[in-house]
């Protein structure tokens, strides 16, 4: 909703002296701009547990490879 938009409607509100809805008229950017943040912050999450999920699978990977190399060197001595 545009400032335009959200003036026209307090406007309108206000002509009726509906003290509620003018409220909520104003803050009507306040909670879109909180579901924004909301939705940015649950992308972050998401990303963050990718990178945990990469990341244990790397672990995985380097013990893998760690416990054959050790054992390599084990068995050929």
């Amino acid at each position: 909703m545009t400032r335009d938009e959200l003036q026209a409607l307090k406007s309108a509100l206000n002509a009726v002296g509906l003290d509620a809805q003018i409220y909520a008229a104003e803050h009507l950017d306040v909670v879109a701009e909180s579901e924004y943040l909301i939705a940015q912050a649950e992308q972050a999450c998401a990303r963050a547990a990718l990178i945990a999920r990469r990341s244990r699978f790397a672990l995985w990977q380097s013990r893998a490879v760690h416990e054959r190399w050790g054992a390599e060197l084990t068995t050929s001595r």
